[in-house]
């Protein structure tokens, strides 16, 4: 159980670890601008880890932890913007013994597509 919690959360490390290889910072603003906006005309694919190490009311073995795959592709000139978002949970539970057993498995899948409207260079309407 221990190897498994471990490397969940090196894989999460690892996931959310970035670079830059912009030496003289010029297109670091504009490029954090782009990464904070969600409704930027790029595509990005995000992986996120929820970890719980203990839960009340169970045995000390019993733990949580979520994967989330999330996909943004936008279409049309950036005028639409698909966001797909599916968890991979894995739910570790005690069995007979000192053993733990864990069930893992691909959740519900969320789809939506955004539509923006911009009517001038600062005015931005989503629906």
């Amino acid at each position: 159980m221990k190897i498994k919690q471990w490397m969940g959360i090196a894989l999460t490390l690892i996931c959310s670890y970035g670079w830059s290889q912009d030496t003289d910072g010029a297109g670091h603003d504009n490029a954090a601008a782009l990464a904070n906006n969600p409704l930027a005309n790029m595509t990005a694919f995000n992986i996120q880890d929820y970890y719980v190490p203990k839960l009340t009311n169970t045995s000390s073995d019993a733990y949580l932890n979520t994967a989330w795959l999330r996909l943004a592709k936008p279409f049309a000139d950036g005028r639409l913007l698909l966001r797909v978002s599916t968890p991979l949970p894995t739910v570790g539970s005690p069995a007979a013994g000192d053993v733990v057993s864990s069930t893992s498995g691909l959740s519900d899948i969320n789809a939506f597509i955004w539509w923006w409207h911009v009517s001038s260079r600062c005015t931005h309407m989503g629906l």
